[in-house]
């Protein structure tokens, strides 16, 4: 019974090992297209020790229809542009796929703050911006989440 055990114990603390160094040695996987999608409220962003996190929704260009959510930790204000958030460059992203942080379209719009927005008389107020030629999709649309690790803009310069 102790052998039988020992022996349970050893495979398990393997496969435990085994499935560790999986995650560890996976590499990122590249996507490449458009932000569709942005919350202006995670914009507003604090120089601080304390990292900020911003969330998209991110259109890849391969596959028409597919919305991708996309979470952004970083130190610091943002190294993303206005042309790259609103949508207006085509980017080419490293990210890892994260479950835990999948969501509903619906709960990804409702989590999202207003805030208001210059030059708009009266100011509007906006808690998702979608950029031009985003597909409609219904509330219940699963959004699989992918952490962002690195982005690039697609034949340019990042700056």
């Amino acid at each position: 019974m102790m052998k039988r055990t020992l022996a349970f114990l050893l495979l398990l603390v393997s496969a435990f090992v085994c499935g560790t160094v999986r995650d560890l040695a996976a590499k990122p996987r590249e996507f490449r297209g458009r932000i569709a999608a942005y919350r202006p409220a995670d914009r507003i962003q604090v120089g601080s020790f304390t990292p900020n996190k911003e969330l998209f929704i991110f259109q890849p260009a391969e596959t028409s229809g597919l919305l991708l959510k996309l979470t952004y930790e970083h130190q610091g204000y943002s190294d993303l542009p206005e042309n790259v958030i609103s949508g207006g460059t085509a980017v080419s992203v490293f990210a890892d796929r994260d479950q835990s942080c999948d969501q509903s379209l619906g709960s990804f719009e409702s989590g999202a703050h207003a805030v208001p927005i210059e030059g708009g008389v009266p100011a509007s107020m906006e808690a998702i911006i979608f950029a031009a030629g985003v597909p409609q999709l219904p509330k219940s649309y699963r959004l699989k989440c992918y952490v962002l690790r690195r982005w690039s803009p697609i034949g340019g310069v990042r700056k």
